[in-house]
């Protein structure tokens, strides 16, 4: 489950399946029965993980993750540049994060 419908190519790169979005378009809120239908495909489908960036708020996906028994893994939506983080060193926190939250 992502939050929203911009990790499509991560996802698809790290051979997983996104099986819901919490957003049920992108840019509009979940709204309670959105949310309710997530949780109920997330338990048919087995999801373990929630992921979405840093940036979005985190009550829902930790919702979420808490009625699946899932893990949330939020990733970082850029570079940090306000601390001189490079697009390598972001790269691999993006990494680091994943690999933690799929353990």
């Amino acid at each position: 489950i992502t939050y929203h419908k911009s990790l499509t190519y991560l996802v698809d790169w790290l051979g997983l399946v996104e099986v819901a979005t919490l957003e049920p378009k992108p840019g509009i809120p979940p709204t309670a029965r959105h949310v309710a239908n997530v949780i109920r495909t997330g338990k048919e489908r087995g999801v373990r993980v929630v992921l979405q960036e840093a940036y979005y708020p985190d009550k829902t996906g930790s919702l979420v993750a808490q009625r699946l028994g899932a893990r949330v893994v939020r990733i970082p939506g850029g570079a940090d540049v306000g601390r001189g983080q490079s697009y390598l060193a972001h790269l691999d926190e993006l990494v680091e994060r994943l690999a933690e939250g799929f353990r």
